[in-house]
């Protein structure tokens, strides 16, 4: 290869290179702000369409294991375990080495009432037994592949012709973010793909309550004005009743509604009653889209008088 040809190679190299971090680095802090050395795994970057949620069966928390692949992927590459962390924060670490490179492995919970063993460094319950993770993934460093035949970055972060090296690479005193995750793979089977309706978020300055201005009831309307059909849970977050169609709920009670497709917008009309009337005074809209084995809180807007 000639000398002008080798030139303008390493030339393409450095600035994928350079576009491949600017990717991975966070902003330039303000000055005079000190920035530990710190490679960051973010909930955004492995989530997919799942919500972070407080809805039944929707991710809560997660750990991260980050893995130093500088010299390779295999079962003596160092690796080091956060702790739990809410699937709304990052995962920071800062015992990483600059000049090293680092995937990550996520495990990924739907529930918050879990703990690290301090002897095994296990997830465990309450009593104390393993907890298998609901949804695990792995996190390659960059937004693209690993093997894509673009020139990666050696130790001294210049660029070389060849595949892009798998991990990202960690900077002395920058926060350098984890990408390039794989889909979700779910380990243990999905429960119940649902909606659950209430009035809670919708009451604005009314109560519930059977005195006079308050709310007292609630019905859930279909296309033809009646209960929506399929599974439909009780109130109160109790399940496996079927209520009569036009069945009313308590206001401070919500319905849950079962057997939705996952990905699908759904839209539910609500008509809410005085005590001992006949006659809805209020009426809402309420959306959600459902997502698998989550039972979503609809978005509801604020009650409108009918009259």
């Amino acid at each position: 290869m000639n000398r002008a040809r080798a030139a303008k190679i390493r030339t393409l190299a450095l600035g994928v290179t350079s576009a491949l971090l600017a990717c991975n680095q966070s902003p330039t802090p303000p000055v005079g702000t000190v920035i530990t050395t710190a490679v960051v795994v973010m909930p955004e970057h492995f989530l997919g369409t799942l919500p972070c949620s407080d809805d039944e069966g929707a991710p809560k928390i997660f750990r991260a294991e980050l893995i130093d692949v500088t010299d390779g992927l295999d079962e003596e590459s160092p690796r080091v375990r956060s702790g739990l962390v809410s699937c709304k924060r990052g995962a920071y670490f800062e015992s990483v080495t600059p000049g090293h490179r680092y995937i990550a492995d996520i495990s990924l919970y739907p529930r918050s009432d879990l703990d690290v063993d301090a002897e095994t460094n296990a997830t465990v319950d309450d009593s104390g037994a393993e907890v298998e993770p609901t949804w695990t993934t792995t996190c390659y460093g960059t937004d693209l592949p690993p093997g894509e035949g673009l020139g990666g970055a050696d130790n001294q972060g210049e660029g070389g012709a060849g595949e892009i090296s798998i991990g990202v690479y960690a900077y002395t005193q920058a926060r350098t973010y984890v990408r390039g995750c794989l889909p979700l793979t779910r380990g243990t089977a999905p429960g119940e793909t649902g909606v659950q309706l209430s009035l809670a978020r919708s009451l604005g300055r009314l109560e519930c309550g059977d005195d006079e201005g308050q709310v007292s009831r609630f019905v859930v309307l279909g296309e033809d004005g009646e209960l929506p059909e399929g599974g439909l849970g009780g109130a109160g977050g109790s399940s496996g009743t079927e209520p009569d169609s036009g069945s009313s709920f308590a206001c401070s009670e919500s319905l849950t509604i079962t057997g939705l497709r996952d990905g699908e917008s759904y839209t539910y009309d609500l008509v809410a009653f005085k005590a001992d009337e006949e006659e809805p005074r209020w009426s809402t809209t309420c959306r959600v889209t459902a997502r698998s084995g989550v039972i979503a809180r609809a978005t509801c807007e604020p009650l409108q008088p009918l009259r």
